[in-house]
C-alpha cells in the first residue's frame, strides 16, 4: 500500500534559516515558497513538489528520487551532487541551474527550461530532454547513457569531452553546438540542425546522419567514418584534414565516390 503524503505544516520547519539535512520525504509540498533557502542535503524522496518555488536555493547533495517537480521554479538553483532517480522535472524552470557531479537516472526533463544550465561531470542514464529549451547549456565531461535530446532547442550547447552511449539528437536544433574532442558512437543525429557546430578532433563511429544539416560546421581533424554524403547538408563546412587524409578546401569539389573512398580507407 502506497504511503499517503501529508501536507507539511508551516511550523514544521524553520522558515527563516532553512532546514539543512532534514528528512522531507513523502510530503505534499505543492506550490510551497522556499525561495532563497539553504536546503543542503535534504531528502525529498517521493515528495510532491509540483509548482514549488526553489529559486536561488542551495540544493546540493539533496535526494530527489521519486519526487515530482513538474513546473517547479528552480531558476539558479544549485543541485551539485544531487541524486535524482525516477524524478519528474517536466516543464520545470531550471534556467541557470547547476547539476555538476549530480547523478540523474530515469529522469524526465520534457519541456523544461534549461538555458545556461550546467551539467559538468554529471552522470546520467535514461534521461529524456525532449522539447527542452537548452540554449547555452553545458555538459562538459558528462557521462551520457541512453539520453534523448530529441526536438530540443539547444543553440550553442556544449558537450566537450563527454562520454556517449545510445544518445539521440534527432530533430534537435543545435546550431553552433560544441562537440570538440569527443568520441561519438552509435548516435542518432537524423534531421538535426547542426549548422555552425564545432566537431574539431571529434571521432564518429556508426552514426545516423539522415537528413542532418551541418552547414558551415567545423570538421577540422575530424574522423567521420563511413556515411552517405548525399544524406547530409555539408555546404560551406570548414575543414582541412579528416582522419589521416588531407582533402579539398571546398566540399563541392569532392564527389561521393571520392569522399567514400577517403573515409573508408584505413592507412597501414
Amino acid at each position: 500500500m502506497a504511503m499517503k503524503k501529508q501536507k507539511l505544516r508551516r511550523t514544521e520547519y524553520d522558515i527563516k534559516n532553512g532546514f539543512e539535512k532534514k528528512d522531507l520525504s513523502n510530503l505534499d509540498l505543492r506550490k510551497t515558497d522556499l525561495k532563497n533557502k539553504v536546503l543542503k542535503g535534504v531528502s525529498f524522496k517521493g515528495s510532491d513538489l509540483r509548482g514549488v518555488n526553489l529559486k536561488h536555493v542551495d540544493l546540493s547533495g539533496c535526494d530527489f528520487s521519486g519526487a515530482d517537480l513538474r513546473c517547479a521554479d528552480m531558476e539558479c538553483a544549485n543541485l551539485t551532487k544531487a541524486l535524482a532517480i525516477s524524478t519528474n522535472f517536466a516543464g520545470a524552470d531550471l534556467n541557470h541551474a547547476t547539476f555538476d557531479k549530480a547523478i540523474l537516472n530515469y529522469c524526465d526533463f520534457t519541456g523544461a527550461d534549461l538555458q545556461d544550465a550546467w551539467f559538468h561531470d554529471t552522470k546520467m542514464s535514461t534521461v529524456d530532454f525532449d522539447r527542452a529549451l537548452m540554449v547555452d547549456a553545458n555538459f562538459k565531461n558528462a557521462c551520457l547513457n541512453w539520453v534523448s535530446f530529441d526536438n530540443t532547442d539547444a543553440e550553442s550547447i556544449q558537450f566537450e569531452d563527454c562520454n556517449y552511449k545510445a544518445v539521440s539528437f534527432k530533430n534537435g536544433r543545435m546550431v553552433s553546438a560544441d562537440f570538440n574532442g569527443d568520441r561519438i558512437s552509435n548516435i542518432d543525429m537524423s534531421y538535426a540542425d547542426l549548422s555552425k557546430a564545432n566537431f574539431e578532433f571529434v571521432w564518429f563511429h556508426e552514426m545516423n546522419f539522415k537528413r542532418t544539416s551541418m552547414r558551415f560546421a567545423n570538421l577540422k581533424n575530424t574522423q567521420l567514418g563511413s556515411f552517405n554524403p548525399n544524406q547530409i547538408d555539408l555546404h560551406g563546412i570548414e575543414y582541412s584534414k579528416i582522419g589521416e587524409h588531407i582533402i579539398y578546401d571546398n566540399i563541392n569539389d569532392v564527389s561521393e565516390a571520392e569522399w567514400l573512398t577517403m573515409h573508408q580507407y584505413s592507412p597501414k
